[in-house]
């Protein structure tokens, strides 16, 4: 979704951009890096926000899940589903990825440290940029840097909010929506489409018409001439799958299939890179539609049964996983054990600050007030106490019971293992 483009400007081409005045020389100028920075950050804050359109079918489906529970959970404050999106994001996604585009593969190789830190500097921006709510006035003064709270004076906080908001809410409605991947009609040139011949058993020339069809946010219409009125509609809500079809199914090339609430529409597009597009285009514009199909009929409905699987059914589930919309390339390689591991290390780690955070929450329930002691915990606010506590007792307890675990297993090992083996190495200095 992040564009490599201003990355390259950015690394290749670098301007001073530095505003930490313990950071800055005598000759510098601050007033000319806060403009280089502005300018770097707007690029890469505009780059983010329009890329909503490339963001995978997966992704969309995970940011709709997180949003939708942070509203349940929290169905009196309406800016907590931005924020829950936000955060995972522009934190764990954007603004890592601009400052290590390496570790993206968006560069070669580890940039310099002077262009280190512009990238540093701008992954701040973004961060706080895309946090919902963040540029309200009352949290200025929470910046840890003195210097960013003075840089985010120069932004117009109203203005970045609503579009942070509407980047959200195309990569991660819950309802079905009308994404804005475009402001003006699109015109898919003429193309034929298949008409349903009720009663026939042959399929000729005549089955098939001319029509033109247009593409908007909200709905594909095919018309019989261009620019005339529509003669049928389908709301891009109601669209269920869009798939190539099988050149068997009618003895022509360059077919794909609209798949809506009612009969699939057939069209053939004038040649394979026309129908690559219609397909690429509808998908995108659906891609975050609730009633998706999982499973189609790659070919078609004809003489009493599928062409595809035999069925006779006309309403049964497809035979054929969905394709379409799901990028070619994309890989998913988790090892479960490692990440769980990871968890686990890092919850173990942090355990003495769980245990305060679980104190301080057990004292607001008592005392129904702040801490008095500020903490690491302190920079943002408990919700709800009582809720708190209750998870983080849950997870200090896995966590012990886990230690025990571990405890148990490395006394075994260093009783049973043989001294010197890869299970108990010997461990010493080289003289």
């Amino acid at each position: 979704m992040l564009q490599t483009l201003i990355l390259f400007q950015i690394c290749e081409n670098p301007k001073p951009c530095e505003i930490d005045p313990l950071k800055l020389k005598e000759a510098d100028n601050v007033e000319m890096h806060k403009e280089n920075l502005r300018y770097y950050v707007d690029k890469v804050f505009s780059t983010v926000v329009q890329s909503s359109i490339s963001c995978p079918t997966l992704m969309c489906d995970v940011l709709c899940s997180l949003r939708r529970l942070a509203a349940e959970r929290f169905p009196n404050d309406p800016h907590v589903q931005y924020s829950a999106v936000s955060s995972f994001v522009f934190l764990r996604f954007f603004a890592v990825a601009v400052v290590s585009p390496h570790t993206f593969h968006l560069r070669p190789h580890h940039p310099d440290t002077q262009t280190s830190r512009t990238l540093t500097l701008i992954s701040k921006a973004i961060q706080t940029l895309g946090s919902w709510g963040s540029l309200s006035k009352s949290k200025l003064s929470s910046f840890k840097e003195t210097f960013m709270c003075e840089f985010f004076k120069m932004f117009q906080e109203e203005e970045y909010i609503e579009i942070v908001k509407k980047f959200l809410d195309e990569v991660s409605s819950t309802e079905s929506k009308e994404p804005s991947v475009m402001s003006e009609p699109v015109h898919l040139k003429e193309g034929e489409m298949f008409k349903r011949a009720q009663g026939r058993t042959r399929i000729g020339k005549k089955n098939f018409k001319k029509r033109w069809f247009c593409l908007t946010s909200r709905e594909l219409t095919y018309h019989k001439q261009q620019d005339k009125e529509p003669i049928f509609t389908i709301p891009v809500k109601n669209i269920l799958a869009v798939e190539k079809l099988d050149e068997s199914a009618f003895n022509k090339k360059n077919m794909f299939q609209v798949i809506h609430v009612e009969k699939p529409l057939y069209v053939q597009a004038n040649n394979c890179v026309e129908a690559s597009e219609w397909i690429e285009a509808l998908c995108r514009v659906s891609r975050c539609n609730q009633k998706r199909l999982s499973v189609y009929h790659p070919s078609a409905f004809l003489n009493g049964n599928w062409l595809c699987c035999k069925d006779t059914s006309e309403n049964t589930v497809g035979c054929m996983p969905c394709t379409a919309g799901v990028p070619a390339d994309i890989q998913i390689e988790i090892d479960g054990d490692r990440e769980t591991e990871r968890i686990y290390s890092l919850f173990a780690i942090s355990m003495p600050k769980l245990q305060k955070m679980q104190e301080a929450c057990g004292s607001i329930a008592v005392y129904q007030g702040p801490q008095k002691e500020p903490d690491d915990y302190s920079n943002f606010k408990i919700e709800d106490s009582v809720a708190t506590f209750q998870t983080l007792q849950q997870i200090i307890s896995i966590v012990e019971q886990l230690n025990i675990h571990h405890d148990r297993y490395r006394e075994k090992r260093s009783s049973s293992a043989k001294y010197g083996s890869e299970e108990n190495p010997i461990v010493g200095k080289i003289s």
